[in-house]
Parts: structure tokens; C-alpha cells; sequence
């Protein structure tokens, strides 16, 4: 086999992912930059790597030239895809970190066996790498046929009254439970944040909760100031990600009031900014894709700290960012943080380490300073701001059935660390026993709005297959004892 024709293989099989990162450029339009730069990066590191495998093969047996190459090619693909397996079957409990050098042995005997047992072995390999590129290419096409906006939630109001509020900033860090839940059940006390908050003018609420336990539908309920039964949930939910991207009648109401919109998205796959927001502060440093790609192969259990998890690091730039906002009149923004999502992977000194390294009171305490130097550069004494969460950890397995889950399951889940400053006390009349969907109609009702506060609902969100979610509303008032 000519070296063009390796050259020419071992691009074919680096394009595999490298079209993936495309997908991701077509449906966050702003990343495109970035994530066109990861591509060439990743084709020359991923066909370069393979290229000089399979020369090595071809030198090191030149008598079965094309098979070493093909076995070569057949063990990429192989080792490319096979991590996807991965997540499911060590959440199943069915493998641990050694037995990914069995898969990968076996993978080579497979590659091996592959390239020895047809006559033609190039014409397997160069019809089988296509096919997956093709592929790929049709779900590339999908994906740019689907960048239509999403429609609002059909079972929101068409509009609210917001009254005339003063600049709001609206910071939600995902999945930090509430002083309290870290008390009680992480051991991990955060007295020395919340005393900072207190002295800076928040009120904190030592155990406020969220509505429901799913990020994506926890906060087009905070955004929307509503929150829905199980069957709008199941039925709508496809519209209701309009609300992840702060399209929701409550910001369109607060952009006719005279507030500019901005939003920083999460920065995982498909988050973007809505129609609704005037600019968007998308950070695109963290692409999902780019992480599934190391993360769908056996390396990170083969080499502990490969890889550091993106989430909490990427999530503490997303806050630091803040810093270099403009404040030009009055503003509604939007930020959504991963800096103190799980795993535990900041050490002390605040910097990545491998994934599982790192402990959860480190991590929350880098996520607090990052969010003190943010606020260095907000006026308190002129601005609303609201921190947030969109749900608590996990203790426990989140894919029992509501009816198995424990008190101490629920707890986590659904406790939400909550602070909130304005400028004029308004914070002290809102209720003890306070979750995330009340809180945009609280604070704008301090303004003039007439935004109806819902009551109390408390929803465990699992995904379904076909993309879509399941709803169960908990027989639990989010304080007392939890009964199923």
C-alpha cells in the first residue's frame, strides 16, 4: 500500500470526530472559530497519529504490507467508537478500568483477523472509512436543517407585567446544593461564603430548593417564572429548551421594559442564545464534543488523568468573564456557571486536576472567590443580583423510580443554593421556603410587576428514549420528610 493511500486512510479516519466538531460548529454559530481551529487540530494530531502507525506496521511486516496497514486502520475505528460504550456499561456496573485492556486486546485480534481474512484488505478499508464519513456528513445535513428557533412554552402566558426594575443579574450555578444539604449531607461547610454574601448585602437562604431535577427543564421554569405538571413537561419539551436559551415571555417582557438582554449559555452542546436576547457572551471554550471524543474511548481509564473535566474549570473562566462586561443601561443578564457541577475535579489551588482527584469543599470554594471577583464588579447599591442553582448533587442512583427514592436522595436533588441582593431591602420580604421558579416573580413583583408566583411543585425529570423526558411530581413539599 503507497503511503498517499495511508495518508489518504488515516485522514478518512481523523475526519470521523472531525465532522462531529463540525455539527457543533452548525448549531453554535459562535464557536464556529474556535471549534474550526480544534478540527485542524485534531485531524493532523488523529491522522497523523495513524498514519505513522500504519507506515510503522508496513515497515515492520513488509511482507503483508496492506494487511499490517488495514489491521492498523480497522484498530482506529475500532478504538474511536468502542468507548462509547463506556458510560453505560460502567453505570451498569458491568466493567471497571482494567477490563478496558481486554476490550482493546480483543480489538486488535478483531483488527488483526479483519485485515488477514479477505483477499482484497484495502478495498474493505477504503469502502468502510467512507461510509462512516458519509454518515457523518448526513447528520451534519440534520443538524443545519434544524437551527430554527424552538417556539416558546405554549402553556406560558403571553406576556407579563414587570413593572420598571433596575439592572438584574440573574447568576445560576449548576448543581450547588444549599448550605444546609452540603451540611448534612456532604460534610462540607460553606459558613465562610455565605458569611461573605451576608456582609456584601445578600440574603442567603440556608435551604432553599429547586423545582424540578433536570438542568434543561429547571431553567426555562426559573426564566419563565412558572412551573408545569408532568404532562406539559412531556408534551412540551422540545419547545420548553426555547426557555434554556432564555426565549420565555417573562425576558421578552423584561426587553420591552426598557432592559438590554444578555446571556452567557451553559457552553455544553447546543447551547446557544435565543431570539429573545439582545447580545450573547457565548464562551465556547467548552465543547461538549471535543470532551466525548477523548471520553468515547478507553483512554481515560487506561490512563488516570488523561483528561480534565472540562465543566468546573471552563465554568470558572465563564464567571471571571463577567468581569469584562460593559454596563450600558439598564440590562437583564443571564449566567449560567458549571464551575460547581461534579465531579470534584479543582484542586486546592484552583487549577484542573484528573477526574475524581479533586474534593467538593475545594471546588465550591474556587467557585465562591470566582464569583466574590465578579461582583467586585457589580454596583450593589444600583443592581439586583440574584445566585442561584438549578439543582442540588445526587445522592444515590437518579435513575430509581420516584417511588424508591430516599429522603436524603431528594434533598440533594432538589436543594438549591440561593442569595439574592437589591438595592432597596426588597430581599427581606420574600418567603423562607423559597424554590427557583418563584424567584423572578418575587423580585419583580418589589418593582411594580404583576407576575403570578406559583406554588410549590416539585418534579423528577428522566430522559426517555427518542430524545424526550418523563415528569413524576413527588408526594413532598420540598421541607418535610420525604414520602413516596
Amino acid at each position: 500500500m503507497s503511503w498517499l493511500k495511508t495518508l489518504a486512510l488515516s485522514l478518512g479516519i481523523a475526519a470521523i470526530p472531525v465532522i462531529g466538531l463540525a455539527r457543533t460548529a452548525a448549531v453554535i454559530v459562535w464557536s464556529a472559530p474556535l471549534t474550526a481551529g480544534r478540527a485542524a487540530v485534531m485531524l493532523l494530531l488523529i491522522g497523523g497519529a495513524w498514519f505513522a502507525l500504519a507506515i510503522l506496521a508496513g515497515r515492520a511486516f513488509p511482507r503483508h504490507r496492506t494487511a499490517a496497514v488495514s489491521a492498523v486502520g480497522w484498530f482506529a475505528l475500532a478504538f474511536l467508537h468502542v468507548g462509547q460504550l463506556r458510560e453505560p456499561l460502567q453505570g451498569a456496573g458491568w466493567v471497571e478500568r482494567w477490563h478496558w485492556l481486554i476490550v482493546l486486546i480483543a480489538a486488535g485480534g478483531i483488527a488483526v483477523w479483519i485485515a488477514t481474512r479477505f483477499e482484497n484488505q484495502t478495498r474493505y478499508l477504503t469502502t468502510f472509512i467512507p461510509i462512516l464519513v458519509a454518515l457523518q456528513l448526513v447528520l451534519l445535513v440534520v443538524d443545519l436543517v434544524k437551527l430554527d428557533e424552538p417556539a416558546p412554552v405554549a402553556a406560558a402566558p403571553a406576556e407579563a407585567t414587570v413593572g420598571t426594575p433596575p439592572s438584574i443579574w440573574v447568576i445560576m450555578l449548576d448543581a450547588h446544593a444549599s448550605p444546609k444539604v452540603l451540611r448534612d449531607l456532604h460534610d462540607v461547610d460553606i459558613s465562610a461564603s455565605t458569611a461573605r454574601l451576608e456582609a456584601a448585602g445578600f440574603r442567603v437562604w440556608d435551604d432553599a430548593r429547586s423545582n424540578y431535577s433536570h438542568t434543561l427543564v429547571s431553567i426555562p421554569s426559573l426564566l419563565s417564572g412558572a412551573v408545569w405538571d408532568p404532562p406539559t413537561v412531556e408534551a412540551s419539551y422540545g419547545e420548553m429548551l426555547a426557555g434554556l436559551h432564555g426565549d420565555t415571555p417573562v425576558v421578552r417582557s423584561l426587553r420591552d421594559a426598557g432592559l438590554t438582554v444578555r446571556m452567557i449559555p451553559a457552553n455544553w452542546s447546543r447551547s446557544h442564545c435565543g431570539s429573545a436576547i439582545d447580545v450573547c457572551f457565548g464562551d465556547p471554550r467548552y465543547d461538549e464534543h471535543w470532551h466525548f471524543l477523548i471520553q468515547s474511548t478507553p483512554l481515560p481509564d487506561l490512563f488516570s488523568g488523561a483528561l480534565a473535566h472540562p465543566w468546573p474549570t471552563d465554568g470558572l473562566e465563564t464567571l471571571k468573564s463577567i468581569t469584562r462586561f460593559s454596563h450600558p443601561g439598564p440590562h437583564f443578564t443571564f449566567v449560567h456557571s458549571l464551575a460547581s457541577h461534579p465531579p470534584a475535579v479543582i484542586g486546592p489551588d484552583c487549577s484542573g486536576v484528573s477526574e475524581r482527584d479533586g474534593r467538593l469543599a475545594d471546588q465550591l470554594r474556587c467557585t465562591h472567590d470566582a464569583v466574590f471577583a465578579a461582583l467586585d464588579s457589580i454596583d450593589l447599591t444600583t443592581d439586583v443580583v440574584i445566585i442561584t442553582a438549578d439543582h442540588g448533587y445526587a445522592v444515590g442512583d437518579l435513575s430509581l423510580a420516584p417511588a424508591l427514592w430516599s429522603d436524603a436522595m431528594a434533598r440533594d436533588r432538589f436543594s438549591a443554593f440561593t442569595a439574592i441582593s437589591t438595592p432597596d431591602d426588597c430581599e427581606s420580604g420574600i418567603p423562607e421556603n423559597l424554590s427557583t421558579a418563584q424567584i423572578l416573580p418575587a423580585v419583580l413583583n418589589c418593582y411594580g410587576g404583576d407576575v403570578p408566583v406559583p406554588e410549590h411543585r416539585f418534579l423528577k425529570v428522566n430522559h426517555i428514549s427518542h430524545g424526550g423526558v418523563g415528569a413524576t411530581q413527588l408526594d413532598w413539599d420540598g421541607w418535610s420528610v420525604y414520602a413516596p
